[in-house]
């Protein structure tokens, strides 16, 4: 699926709720036409269930916003690429790779009022 601007802000609200229902740090998120980036803090829950929600979420509020038919193709795929960030470093360059992501397609950056900006704890 390639995202609209539409269904780009539609994935940000699923994201959203995800975010609150599962007490999730987002430290920076890239909603693009065919891809998505995300930095989320330590959390006890497994990444791949974290994923699965966010996900499933994004999904839900699709439909509910009426920008993506079921009958539609996937709108996600199965996996997805994990990167353990061990580091204050690690973290920011993470952060700063994502804010930047948009660039790299003419697109502007973005700012979703659900992330929270990242601060060590030096």
């Amino acid at each position: 699926m390639r995202f609209t601007g539409r269904q780009a802000l539609a994935v940000a609200h699923g994201f959203d709720r995800a975010r609150t229902e599962g007490d999730y740090t987002v430290h920076a998120c890239a909603i693009l036409p065919e891809h998505v980036h995300l930095v989320i803090g330590r959390h006890q829950r497994r990444i791949d269930r974290i994923a699965a929600h966010l996900k499933g979420r994004a999904t839900q509020q699709l439909s509910i916003e009426k920008v993506w038919l079921r009958d539609e193709c996937p709108v996600w795929t199965e996996r997805f690429w994990k990167v353990y960030l061990n580091t204050d470093d690690d973290v920011d360059r993470a952060v700063r790779y994502t804010y930047n992501n948009p660039r790299k397609e003419n697109k502007p950056r973005q700012a979703w009022s659900f992330v929270t900006p990242y601060h060590p704890f030096i």
